[in-house]
């Protein structure tokens, strides 16, 4: 979720170790599809770690090509709450 009612979108900043990932639900209602095998999804969440805890933040379904192309050209990049990832040097291969 985004902090301080800021929404993601591909304009934000990536950390370097990010990568989106998809997500299916079952909803728990007795009556729904999902009791069957089909699932409610893809739900798309950015998935990175930050001081040894793996954190996620949810990406609406209408930004989800922005940021894989985003994740995709992420260079130097700058972690969601603001600071700098430069502990090690990317290699270029």
């Amino acid at each position: 979720m985004a902090a301080e009612g800021q929404q993601m979108n591909s304009g934000d900043l990536l950390p370097k170790t990010g990568s989106l990932q998809a997500e299916w639900r079952r909803c728990g209602k007795p009556r729904c599809r999902c009791t069957g095998g089909t699932l409610h999804g893809p739900y798309w969440y950015l998935r990175w770690r930050e001081g040894g805890r793996q954190r996620r933040q949810y990406v609406p379904c209408e930004q989800v090509n922005a940021m894989r192309a985003a994740i995709a050209s992420a260079g130097d990049c700058v972690h969601p709450h603001g600071h700098s990832d430069r502990s090690s040097p990317s290699s270029a291969d």
